[in-house]
């Protein structure tokens, strides 16, 4: 029997040998030819799908570029990814409310015709679901203020208009 009276290794050399023992193996392809192939699949997989998605991105940035007229932040290929889905996110956000603020403005319109209880359909003054922040951020940009100096300006220009 052999006694060993080496010092226990530190982990600084277990890791340096393990690296070399890596680098070995990465230069000797014959002994894991199954390994690195299945590592190159891997590694294309994974541009593959990079690429892809990169490209859904140009997509969705021509898309909506083409859709809305004002881009107040072009972002370019160049930009991190939280910068851009930080855009994507503040673009949804305003299509939403865009969204929002023209359903208040049909469901204004569709109020003032209702008006009359004669006109009215049966049991139409009941919404069962609750309003979206869009919708309620809509509402906020859209509702006429007591204290708003113009509000007289306002409803006799409307008025005017019919």
């Amino acid at each position: 029997m052999k006694e060993s009276k080496e010092e226990p290794k530190s982990l600084v050399e277990i890791h340096r040998e393990l690296k070399r023992k890596a680098e070995e193996d990465t230069n000797n392809p014959e002994e894991t030819d199954e390994g690195a192939s299945s590592k190159k699949k891997k590694r294309k997989n994974e541009k593959r799908k990079e690429r892809r998605k990169k490209k859904k991105e140009e997509k969705k940035r021509k898309r909506s570029s083409s859709s809305d007229d004002s881009s107040d932040d072009s972002s370019d290929g160049d930009a991190s990814s939280d910068s851009d889905s930080e855009s994507e996110s503040r673009r949804k956000k305003k299509r939403e409310l865009k969204k929002a603020l023209k359903e208040e403005e049909k469901r204004n319109r569709k109020a003032e015709e209702m008006m009359d209880d004669r006109a009215r359909p049966y049991n139409s003054r009941y919404d069962v679901k609750a309003p979206t922040e869009a919708e309620v951020e809509a509402y906020q940009i859209t509702r006429l203020r007591e204290e708003d100096p113009m509000l007289q300006f306002v409803q006799s220009k409307k008025k005017r208009n019919e």
